[in-house]
């Protein structure tokens, strides 16, 4: 898992896998004001942008992907992402046609990071997330979430 804040971008750019950069400098230049909610596809990379609502941390669910690295960047708003090492949880409910596997219940092992906009972060397929956890009261929360195939990052 990587974590880090759009405007440190470029102070980033030695430590971030380039397929990783790439994706995040592309977000970088985006006008979110004229930039629509929707799906797009670039470069074997799919956009997500929408809008959600965060709700308390034991009422989201957990998930992880095989296939695609999530990078997860917050436009606005304010959202929690709990998160902890895949070890030897095994997901309860998988839909690998869509690259999704998902976990029931808490750990004890998860960890939270607090993400406010211009906040991303990176998440590997060995990085169980729940993402879009309230902090405080429930909020509106613009953001983005592109999956890049974990194959861009073995490519040469």
């Amino acid at each position: 898992m990587i974590v880090g804040h759009i405007k440190q971008l470029e102070k980033s750019k030695l430590e971030l896998p380039t397929a990783i950069y790439q994706v995040l400098h592309t977000i970088s230049q985006w006008d979110f004001s004229l930039h629509p909610d929707g799906e797009k596809t670039e470069h074997n990379v799919v956009y997500k942008t929408f809008h959600a609502d965060t709700a308390p941390a034991i009422e989201r669910t957990a998930e992880t992907h095989i296939e695609n690295i999530d990078v997860q960047f917050v436009i606005s708003g304010q959202e929690g992402l709990e998160y902890q090492p895949i070890k030897g949880h095994v997901a309860t409910d998988t839909h690998p046609e869509q690259d999704n596997y998902f976990y029931q219940g808490k750990t004890g092992d998860e960890q939270a990071l607090l993400l406010s906009a211009g906040d991303f972060v990176v998440l590997f397929p060995w990085d169980i997330h729940t993402p879009l956890c309230q902090v405080g009261h429930p909020q509106k929360v613009r953001k983005i979430v592109a999956k890049i195939p974990i194959t861009l990052l073995t490519s040469r």
